[in-house]
């Protein structure tokens, strides 16, 4: 498993976070689940690498409008200088929750599928399909941190079993997304989990 760093919305947009389901409100459930399967197929056959990330970032946004276009690049530049060796900006954790999100509340708004042939998907719907799977990653990423805070809090007030209160509560919800296990990690948190009282 590796560790990465995502920006999440309020990273690379300005204003207040959107509701989810606001952003993607007129878009068809099933594009936004094509356009997420792309996307994670191309994590899973690709080199895990930023020449990887930028393509895919490309392949969003490459019909926005150019000035939108170059001050997002400035943000996800900006945000990769900070962050250098655990940058990436689409990772199957999270887009695996917005197909989930959108199979939950589908929309079966055909009428617009017909409108729209595959090439112009990403012209009219790409940067919020973007920025939807952006405020996905800001949420689970809030919810991790503040589910990592609440444990290290009543760990540190209950007892001494520290480490293994903050290993697993952030770390169970990411563990069907390991396409590769390292054996020493899984065996600490085999171990961890086993010496909870």
């Amino acid at each position: 498993m590796k560790r990465y760093i995502v920006p999440g919305y309020s990273d690379l947009f300005d204003g207040e976070l959107p509701e989810y389901n606001e952003v993607v409100r007129d878009i068809p459930s099933r594009m936004i689940i094509e356009v997420m399967s792309i996307l994670n197929n191309t994590l899973l056959n690709k080199p895990d690498n930023i020449d990887t990330q930028a393509f895919l970032t490309a392949s969003l946004i490459k019909d926005v409008e150019s000035f939108e276009r170059n001050r997002l690049l400035g943000k996800i530049y900006s945000f990769k200088a900070r962050n250098r060796e655990d940058f990436t900006l689409f990772a199957a954790r999270y887009i695996v929750e917005v197909i989930n999100r959108e199979l939950i509340d589908f929309k079966d708004n055909y009428e617009k599928l017909k409108e729209i042939n595959d090439s112009e998907i990403t012209k009219k719907y790409g940067l919020a399909i973007f920025k939807a799977y952006l405020i996905v990653v800001q949420e689970i990423n809030n919810k991790d941190f503040d589910c990592l805070t609440a444990a290290v809090n009543d760990s540190k007030a209950a007892d001494n079993h520290f480490i293994q209160r903050t290993i697993w509560p952030v770390l169970i919800s990411q563990f069907e997304f390991s396409v590769f296990p390292d054996i020493i990690y899984e065996s600490l948190k085999a171990f961890s989990f086993f010496l909870l009282p």
